[in-house]
């Protein structure tokens, strides 16, 4: 009889506390809403260590990646190819991988390496995961020209739909300013 009690309080209690984890999971805010403004990170880049900041006069795309990832090789061969097609934004390649090298492992993409827009950089995943969530790879974040969030996309985006939500950033900000000048 005891027994019995004791199984259905440890039932009870396991059920209570992955009750109370599924709670806290619903009810936290997502690391990075949509809306928000881009944090000042600071990573290693080619060129030493510099911070994410918003391009002032177009959008900024922050894309995580990892060498690791196939999707992500084929993301950035695409961009390799068509990186004419990007130059209207500010584009951070960004990822947590500890053994990527600005410099030196981007060098397969040579057009991005030498493009003024595409930024390479390394975070630290603790810090990433902090301001941007759990590191899922690609992931995809639009802000506009004034840094704020307008899009999060995660997992493999064809080009021509990236662009158009890079282009609907723009728009909504256009839209937006019009609107606050009547």
């Amino acid at each position: 009889m005891k027994t019995k009690r004791y199984a259905t309080l440890a039932i009870a209690l396991v059920l209570a506390a992955a009750l109370a984890g599924l709670l806290y999971a619903a009810l936290k805010p997502p690391a990075l809403p949509l809306g928000a403004r881009m944090p000042a990170i600071a990573f290693a880049s080619s060129d030493g260590a510099d911070t994410l900041r918003p391009a002032p006069a177009q959008n900024t795309l922050v894309i995580l990646f990892s060498l690791r990832c196939s999707h992500c090789l084929y993301e950035l061969d695409l961009f390799e190819k068509h990186i004419d097609q990007l130059a209207g934004a500010r584009i951070y390649l960004a990822t947590t991988d500890r053994d990527f090298t600005p410099g030196v492992d981007n060098l397969r993409w040579p057009a991005l390496s030498r493009a003024e827009n595409f930024i390479w950089a390394r975070l630290e995943e603790k810090q990433y995961a902090r301001h941007f969530g759990a590191a899922i790879s690609p992931c995809f974040f639009i802000f506009d020209h004034e840094g704020v969030l307008r899009e999060k996309i995660r997992g493999e985006i064809k080009l021509e739909a990236l662009l158009a939500r890079i282009e609907l950033a723009s728009a909504s900000v256009i839209k937006n300013e019009i609107l606050q000048n009547q």
